[in-house]
């Protein structure tokens, strides 16, 4: 077995400026470069390559990176962070110990050695609940399983999509519903700074929440959402009343319903 990268990033102009020996990544990895430049990177020998595609939106290129992979075990990732120095070891490793598990998730530490979250000691099955609180950059997979079910991130959700965020956690939710099975291991395999702004929701996010609670929930998401405004208003930019809060929540449920409505998905 080996590991690759997927890794999605924009308009690099060579492989040089994703500075991958420094990010302790030498081999296994295809890089999608939307860009509008021709051409890609091909090195053969270590298998890393970079795909330049003319296109915009993190789901569309994590399928390419799925689509165009040559290792079985797959990781997620983004073009700013650093991985542990074994961690394909770690990952293959852990995939042998757990051959019923389809996808597994990790854990981020920070540069400062310290866990990125308030993960929990004991590794455990996910649920429908749990993988909500999973990022893009913990998740390992068997290629060949999502293959099968033919799952694929929803071109909806993501950076520079309709709904800027939450293609994972939907992602993983069509693992599980698809009969996939996904644990969770308490070990670090990638670093990436502790970056407390960027964990405050603003509008933007608040609105794409909303569509993404009903892509899970369905219409348990109106309930869903009251509940996520109430725990995390803390966590909310403060320049937001919670009734504001709450109108942007909700406008991006129904948002998402007159749009797979309009598509006759339901």
């Amino acid at each position: 077995m080996c590991v690759e990268i997927l890794m999605s990033t924009l308009n690099k102009r060579s492989i040089k400026d994703l500075f991958l020996k420094e990010k302790n990544i030498n081999r296994n990895i295809v890089i999608i470069n939307q860009t509008n430049r021709k051409g890609n990177y091909i090195d053969g020998k270590n298998n890393i390559r970079m795909l330049n595609y003319n296109e915009m939106g993190t789901s569309i290129s994590k399928n390419r990176a799925i689509n165009n992979a040559n290792c079985n075990l797959c990781i997620l990732a983004d073009d700013d962070i650093f991985y542990v120095k074994n961690y394909d070891e770690i990952i293959e490793n852990q995939f042998s110990k757990n051959l019923d598990a389809d996808v597994l998730t990790f854990q981020i530490k920070t540069p400062e050695n310290k866990l990125y979250k308030n993960y929990i000691k004991k590794e455990m099955w996910h649920t429908k609940r749990t993988i909500t609180k999973v990022s893009m950059i913990e998740i390992a997979f068997r290629r060949n399983r999502i293959l099968e079910k033919n799952i694929k991130f929803d071109l909806d959700f993501g950076i520079n999509c309709r709904y800027k965020n939450g293609e994972e956690n939907i992602f993983l939710m069509d693992c599980i519903k698809e009969g996939l099975k996904i644990k969770y291991i308490p070990i670090p395999i990638v670093i990436h700074p502790d970056e407390s702004s960027g964990k405050i929701i603003d509008e933007k996010g608040l609105f794409a929440r909303g569509a993404l609670f009903f892509r899970l929930f369905r219409y348990k998401a109106l309930l869903v959402n009251l509940v996520f405004i109430l725990k995390k208003y803390k966590m909310i930019n403060q320049k937001l009343s919670i009734l504001n809060a709450i109108k942007a929540i909700y406008k991006g449920t129904f948002d998402y319903i007159k749009l797979i409505k309009m598509r006759k998905k339901i």
